[in-house]
């Protein structure tokens, strides 16, 4: 796994690229930390990453929930094919999100409602 991240302001992208597996979670959540603790919104550019597995997709949604609890954002931003595909086969993909309160609210929902989806 390699990783970076950049701030702009009050928001930060996380770039991470490679294979996500439960070997490199560790070292994932500290730098994901270390991104909440700096900015107030974090993205996720997923574009480089092979694949994911199920441990890295569970720490995603974790790291989503923790946010919102905390008065922060994660959000996805640009994925690749391979962790689209980690996210599919994982049955991650959603048309609708958990409950939380009184609303809804999903990492694998995009702003628009609609369900992250695979290109077939």
């Amino acid at each position: 796994m390699n990783h970076g991240f950049q701030t702009s302001g009050d928001s930060g992208v996380l770039s991470l690229s490679g294979s996500l597996t439960i070997e490199t979670g560790a070292e994932l959540k500290a730098s994901i930390a270390a991104a909440l603790d700096a900015v107030n919104h974090v993205t996720f550019d997923l574009s480089g990453v092979e694949s994911a597995d199920i441990c890295i997709l569970q720490l995603l949604c974790s790291t989503h929930k923790t946010a919102l609890r905390a008065g922060k954002a994660v959000e996805l931003g640009a994925t690749s094919e391979g962790f689209d595909a980690s996210v599919k086969e994982a049955g991650y993909g959603r048309h609708v999100g958990c409950l939380r309160e009184d609303k809804i609210d999903c990492l694998w929902i995009d702003d628009t409602g609609e369900k992250t989806e695979v290109a077939q």
